[in-house]
């Protein structure tokens, strides 16, 4: 968050350990939306209202430490469990089943490939059975 926030990556910080926002905002052809951010850190959930207050998610985890990637298929659970109750039955109504928002995983430190612990073939073959985008990526 601190390079797209800010424009410019610290070579040393404390990582995230409990939920932080932050704020940008982003045009879009003529127009001028803020896009916030929510990062819940090494928390091993997030809130119900964050979720609820969403329209996309970014499932981010770092190759170097597998138990970031272990907490991926939690989150999209509970995603999936808050956004859309009626599908998973916890809800009896008869109105139609809300759209699930955009879900992507996303491979954080590739310039750390060397000190790779999660496999880019195990990661891609989670999103596919989430069902959810993949992407690569780092923070610097």
């Amino acid at each position: 968050s601190f390079q797209f926030i800010d424009g410019e990556y610290p070579e040393s910080h404390e990582p995230t350990t409990k939920e932080e926002q932050f704020a940008k905002p982003v045009t879009l052809r003529t127009r001028t939306y803020t896009l916030k951010i929510t990062d819940i850190g090494s928390e091993d959930t997030c809130r119900d209202e964050t979720i609820r207050e969403a329209n996309g998610f970014i499932l981010v985890y770092d190759i170097c430490d597998p138990s970031t990637f272990e907490k991926i298929p939690q989150l999209y659970k509970k995603i999936r469990k808050v956004k859309a109750p009626v599908e998973d039955g916890n809800l009896s109504t008869t109105s139609p089943t809300p759209a699930l928002p955009a879900i992507v995983m996303a491979r954080n430190k590739l310039d750390m490939f060397n000190k790779r612990k999660v496999s880019r073939e195990k990661a891609e073959k989670e999103a596919k059975r989430l069902n959810c985008g993949y992407t690569e990526v780092t923070a610097k």
